[in-house]
């Protein structure tokens, strides 16, 4: 009788262990809803899904491999996602100078686009839906989005005109610089701190440029250019478009992986005072997985 007791007091122990472990295992399998892995996970896609976007997936430079730094192996819900999961984040403007935040997929040149119809409608998509940036001077423009004055400027205000959807966040890449009348004149000058005292300095101390009606106002007084980002000789720097994941979602529920970070302008290490806001924001839906008002 003592020896089935203590049999069954051994087995009862091996119960308590056991269940633990095996419920750790099934969590550790546990792959989140397609809205999540979409949203709150990014993930690269599948070479299928970007040829059915008009995409060759072979000629995107710079994808994310999962051994990058930048992005890590994880499985996804979604069927159109491969298992390289992004946790770079980057900020932008959004046309009226709402924050924004994103994730880089990668980019292509000219010859990243397929020769045929969906190839046609992604490159058309592409050209509704301009990214601003504004590269150091010392920058020719060409380099990815790790050397720039301030955080990029979204307009998706044309998109919805031609194109219901943007699933694979395509984005043509136009380069934003002062041009000399900004600095030479006292007409460009005023403009150029009034602008500053509105929104704040960038890194060259130049204005922080945070709306579509900013840069248009820029650019009626000829104090800023707006040039198509030229394909590179060097394809592996950069390309003419881009392909994103926006995050969150306009109208969802919003949050960010936990292991996710944000990649924004700093000045010896410190966020730009006009822009220290995409710092707060990024924390808040990281920790609360909302924004903080």
């Amino acid at each position: 009788m003592k020896m089935r007791f203590t049999a069954l007091v051994i087995v009862l122990m091996l119960l308590t262990f056991a269940l633990p472990f095996a419920a750790q295992k099934k969590a550790g399998r546990y792959t989140p809803p397609i809205f999540d892995d979409t949203c709150l996970f990014p993930h690269d896609y599948t070479n299928k899904y970007y040829a059915l976007n008009g995409i060759e997936a072979p000629n995107i430079l710079g994808r994310h491999d999962g051994n990058d730094f930048l992005s890590v192996i994880g499985a996804s819900s979604n069927p159109s996602h491969n298992n390289v999961r992004v946790l770079v984040t980057l900020p932008a403007y959004g046309e009226n100078g709402e924050i924004r935040f994103w994730a880089p997929l990668g980019e292509i040149n000219e010859f990243g686009f397929i020769n045929d119809q969906n190839g046609t409608t992604a490159k058309d998509i592409a050209s509704f839906s301009p990214m601003y940036v504004f590269p150091n001077a010392n920058d020719p423009g060409l380099a990815a989005f790790t050397n720039m004055r301030q955080a990029a400027l979204i307009d998706d205000s044309n998109l919805g005109y031609y194109y219901k959807s943007n699933p694979l966040g395509l984005r043509s890449i136009i380069v934003v610089n002062f041009t000399d009348k900004a600095f030479n004149t006292k007409e460009g000058m005023y403009l150029m701190n009034l602008m500053k005292k509105k929104n704040g300095a960038a890194l060259d101390d130049t204005p922080i440029i945070k709306s579509f009606t900013d840069l248009q106002e820029m650019a009626k007084a000829d104090l800023i250019s707006l040039q198509p980002r030229a394909a590179n000789s060097f394809p592996q720097i950069g390309g003419s478009y881009l392909l994103s994941v926006p995050i969150p979602f306009t109208g969802k529920s919003s949050a960010i992986a936990p292991d996710s970070f944000l990649f924004t302008v700093t000045k010896k290490g410190v966020p730009l005072e006009g822009e220290a806001m995409f710092v707060t924001q990024f924390g808040c839906l990281q920790k609360y997985g909302s924004y903080c008002y």
